[in-house]
């Protein structure tokens, strides 16, 4: 059996995935995300993970893809907001341990790569976002990935859009991300006399017509509207693809989002189609995978 792996590492769990040509074989989600400062021990802890969903105990895969959380340099985990982690040398560890290519890449990149249809083949420009425990940004510049000249993904997340908020987890005032994180729709509803609640309790409680749920809601669609304004300004994309666990309740956010995302681009600026793919839990190890088998010039 000939079979890819696509490994998904989030900020609270990790997802994998076990695909023989683009056919699922495997979904297993949930697993812990390690918690060690450790770069050795975190990819030896991950490597584990990814034996527990192999097939079969004495499998091998053809080829891992991953996408991970934080800052990504040539397939090393720099560092991670969202985690203790620390010079993660995730390629060099797995490449060992299975045999195998592998490539590691921004959990964001692989997103955009997961859910992207006709751009790869039209030469269109397209946006990636992913709402969650942080806040993820992809560009797709038609015929390749934004990246940078030191090997890096660019992290739109981490752009001011409020030099006077308060500093997220990396230090940087009034981010994007601090401003569009799960973290941040707590606070909202918390600042409007809200309990502390999961963001799905808060979507059913806007759903139930709760003031304070709505209004908070309407607020992040208001930060992400504006992010939104900013990168359509910058590069023009034809479509805007979202996902991620908050995806979920954007029929609370997204009327914000859309009347924000008109104020804050110029007169000039295309209209972007905004997109919630359907199968959003899978995007990013797919996308994974997608990018490890364009590489090869071979499909997964």
């Amino acid at each position: 059996m000939s079979f890819s792996v696509g490994v998904d590492i989030g900020g609270t769990s990790v997802k994998i995935g076990c695909w023989e040509g683009g056919r699922p074989l495997i979904w297993r989600n949930g697993l812990p995300v390690p918690q060690d400062r450790d770069g050795l021990a975190v990819a030896s802890a991950i490597a584990a993970l990814i034996r527990e969903c192999l097939p079969a105990s004495d499998s091998r895969p053809a080829c891992i893809g991953v996408g991970t959380c934080g800052m990504v340099q040539r397939g090393r985990i720099l560092m991670s907001p969202n985690t203790e982690w620390d010079e993660v040398p995730l390629t060099d560890f797995l490449s060992t341990e299975f045999s195998c290519p592998v490539q590691v890449l921004n959990d964001a990149d692989a997103y955009l790569l997961g859910v992207l249809q006709d751009e790869a083949e039209t030469g269109s420009i397209a946006c990636g976002f992913t709402l969650g425990t942080g806040l993820g940004t992809a560009v797709w510049l038609g015929d390749r990935l934004l990246g940078t000249a030191c090997g890096t993904s660019p992290e739109g997340g981490h752009i001011t859009l409020d030099m006077h908020g308060d500093a997220a987890n990396t230090g940087i005032p009034g981010s994007f991300e601090s401003l569009c994180c799960i973290t941040a729709i707590q606070r909202y509803y918390h600042e409007r006399g809200g309990l502390t609640l999961s963001p799905e309790l808060i979507a059913t409680a806007a759903g139930n017509g709760e003031q304070a749920a709505r209004d908070a809601w309407f607020h992040y669609g208001e930060c992400l509207g504006a992010g939104l304004g900013a990168f359509a300004n910058i590069f023009y994309p034809e479509r805007i693809y979202i996902g991620g666990g908050l995806a979920g309740a954007r029929e609370h956010f997204l009327p914000a989002a859309l009347q924000r995302l008109a104020m804050h681009s110029l007169r000039t600026t295309p209209r972007p189609e905004i997109i919630f793919p359907a199968d959003n839990a899978s995007a990013i190890a797919w996308g994974s995978v997608r990018y490890l088998a364009a590489a090869a010039g071979s499909s997964a």
